[in-house]
This record gives C-alpha cells, sequence and structure tokens, in this order.
C-alpha cells in the first residue's frame, strides 16, 4: 500500500465550496499588487538589482535576492528550516550504494553537512568508502562547512558552489529538501476566460514599494528567455512546454522553473545506471472545486506555513523563508521524459525505512515525500512537458 497516493485520493475526494470569504479573498488575490515592504535593507537591496535589470524583475530574481542577496534571509538569519534528515536517511543512503554499486554522493543543496557527515561517519565505521560531493549556493554555508570538514577530519567530502567543477561520474544524486528552495517563476491568464497561461509576472521596487507587473517580450529577450507558445526557453535552450496548464481568469501559478532546469543541469554531469534520490515536501493535488493560486509559497515561520494573502506575504518579505512545494504527478513524469525509471515513491520516513531495511511502523508526515529512480537512457533531448496537476 502506497500512503501517499491513498492519501492524495482521499484529499481529492473532498469538495470545498465557495464561501462570500472565498470570494472576497479572490478579488483582493487575483489583482497585481502595490505592497509597502517592511524589510527597510532588503527593499533597497530590490530597488538597486532594479536598477540594475532596467527597473524590473523577474519573480525568479527576485526570489533569488530575497534568499541569497546581502540582506536576504539567508544572510541574515541562523533559522534554516533543518530537517534532522541525516537521522532518517544516512543508512538508507549507504545501502542504496551498496546494491547499486555506486561510489560517489552528489547531494545539491547541502547546506551545513549534516547529511554527509552522518552518512560518511557510518559509512567508516563499516568499512564502506564513498566520495561525497555536495553543491550549496549559500557561500556564507560553504565556507563553514569546509571549516567543519578541515576540523573534524573528512577529506572524502567536497563543497562547490556550482555544479562546474563536478566531474562526471556515476552518482546517486540526492536533492534533500532544495527543490523546493530554488526560485520560481510566476505565470499568469490575463484573459477573462479559462486560458493556457499567457503572460509572466514581475516586480518593481521604488522606495519601499514593491509593485507587480507583466513581464514584456523585450524584458525576456534581455535576459536570452522567451515564452511563447506555451513554451518556456531558458539561456540554455532548455525548453518547458506548459500547454496542458488551464489558468481561471487572472489565476496564477508558482512554477519551479529554476528546479527543474537544475534537474537537467545535472543529469550532463551523471553516467547511465545513476540514480536520483528526490526528499521534498510536495502539495496535494489542486481542487478543482476551489478558486485559488497554483503552486504557491509557503513561509517557514509561520505557524500554520500557509500564508493567508499575498500583500501580507511580500509586507514581511525577508523576514520570513519562502520555499516553494509543488505537485508530485508532474515531477514525476517529467523524470519520465528525462529517461528514468523505477520510479518509486511515499511517504519519506517509510520509504526510508525501507531502502534502510528497518521496520516502519509509525505514521509520517505525509506532505514530507521521496522519490526513488534509476537513470537509464541519455538523449541530446531539450525540449520537455511540464504536464499540469490536474492532469491523470
Amino acid at each position: 500500500m502506497n500512503l501517499l497516493k491513498d492519501y492524495f485520493e482521499q484529499i481529492s475526494s473532498k469538495i470545498i465550496t465557495k464561501s462570500y470569504s472565498e470570494n472576497e479573498w479572490m478579488l483582493k488575490n487575483f489583482a497585481l499588487q502595490k505592497v509597502h515592504l517592511k524589510n527597510i535593507k532588503l527593499a533597497q537591496s530590490f530597488e538597486k538589482l532594479c536598477n540594475e535589470k532596467n527597473e524590473i524583475l523577474t519573480f525568479g530574481e527576485f526570489i533569488t535576492e530575497e534568499m541569497y542577496g546581502k540582506n536576504g534571509y539567508y544572510n541574515t538569519h541562523i533559522d534554516f528550516g533543518k530537517t534532522g534528515i541525516e537521522k532518517v536517511w544516512s543508512n538508507a543512503i549507504i545501502n542504496i550504494c551498496e546494491e547499486n554499486s555506486i561510489h560517489s554522493i552528489l547531494e545539491i543543496g547541502s547546506g551545513d553537512g549534516s547529511l554527509g557527515i552522518e552518512t560518511l561517519k557510518i559509512a567508516k565505521k563499516n568499512n564502506i568508502s564513498f566520495k561525497w560531493t555536495g553543491i550549496e549556493v549559500n557561500n556564507n554555508l560553504v565556507n563553514q562547512l569546509r571549516k567543519t570538514l578541515q576540523k573534524i577530519k573528512i577529506d572524502n567530502f567536497l563543497v562547490f558552489n556550482s555544479l562546474k567543477n563536478v566531474s562526471f561520474d556515476k552518482y546517486l544524486v540526492i536533492f534533500p529538501y532544495s527543490l523546493d528552495s530554488m526560485a520560481n517563476e510566476v505565470m499568469v491568464n490575463i484573459q477573462n476566460k479559462k486560458s493556457n497561461i499567457n503572460s509572466l509576472l514581475g516586480i518593481k521596487v521604488k522606495n519601499n514599494y514593491l509593485e507587480e507587473t507583466l513581464l514584456t517580450k523585450d524584458n525576456l529577450n534581455k535576459r536570452n528567455i522567451s515564452f511563447k507558445n506555451n513554451i518556456f526557453t531558458g539561456a540554455n535552450e532548455h525548453s518547458l512546454d506548459f500547454s496542458s496548464w488551464k489558468l481561471k481568469p487572472f489565476q496564477r501559478a508558482y512554477l519551479p522553473i529554476k528546479g527543474f532546469l537544475n534537474i537537467l543541469e545535472t543529469i550532463e554531469k551523471i553516467n547511465k545506471d545513476s540514480m536520483f534520490l528526490i526528499i521534498d515536501e510536495i502539495k496535494p493535488p489542486p481542487n478543482l472545486e476551489r478558486i485559488s493560486h497554483l503552486g504557491t509559497p509557503r513561509v517557514l515561520n509561520h505557524p500554520k506555513r500557509d500564508y493567508s494573502s499575498i500583500e501580507g506575504a511580500y509586507h514581511n518579505i525577508g523576514n520570513n523563508l519562502w520555499y516553494f512545494p509543488f505537485y508530485l504527478k508532474p515531477l514525476i513524469n517529467f523524470l519520465k521524459q528525462l529517461g528514468f525509471y523505477d520510479v518509486n515513491f511515499d511517504v519519506e520516513d517509510k520509504l526510508a525505512a525501507f531502502l534502510g531495511k528497518n521496520k516502519w511502523n509509525k505514521p509520517g508526515l505525509y506532505l514530507r515525500c521521496a522519490i526513488i529512480a534509476k537513470y537509464k537512457i541519455i538523449s541530446n533531448k531539450k525540449s520537455f512537458s511540464l504536464t499540469s496537476p490536474f492532469e491523470q
């Protein structure tokens, strides 16, 4: 029995009726926003970046600055949402590598290195040797981790801030709660009827005020990207087809374009017979009866982790960490298009116990999911479909 699948079917069977408060929410949150930013230093960083980018940022540029900029969350806070993943996965990772003759591990989003350090310690006690490579875009964490590794004398763990220095190899690639931390783009239907996506959201910041706008073709061309006939093409010429996405008037879809392009970049570094392990929070399928935006961000420090309004989320940006869980079906479909097979998924704790050959007899957090898949087919394909979560 797949607990995650059963849980999703239960969620999907519930019908949520519209109420007056929901209609009121829609009128306010389906409009383009203009909001005063509470965090003045971060607002100044946004404005400076706007000046460098011809006044308008993509949503992805905006969120990247919010996360990793000088005055962004990661450089002004110490709470990064530690998950304790090393306590759940270390033994399972060792078993996966042993059973599949994998000797190199590539971790995308290594953070403070807890997962790699704990796994390598356990492996060493059992006379097992791995090469561990961590990729971490936060330079402060990179420097901190290098000092930690030197202090505890672990020399088979390397850490970089990009994939450029990673050698081609047969890897177990791990995304440990990192895909949902990669900046999204926001796509919109600006027609007065249900339609395909037809616009991308942009952000302007001036005098501590944030104003949403729509990106023009010229805005995209200056970034060597395009969005035409439902197809988004990035600077690296990989394309994502959103033809199956149909949105209500002025509805938004927060889409993990950077995350999916990062997966494409990663598979260029791996040999066939490599494996992917994706561990992340995911969203349940959207309910057709409910009017809301799709793929909306969550807030790490919020009691319910969901924002009540777009305006409020912007107002407090920089003081709370946004992250972007996505839908399971489109992600699995994408992996299969890339040439992955034997794709299995379930509740994180349950799958970790199974792969680690341990008993599992307790309920897990059902929105914490793990996906394990094998990579077989290597092709030069450049265009992929990102299917709608409504598709069967």
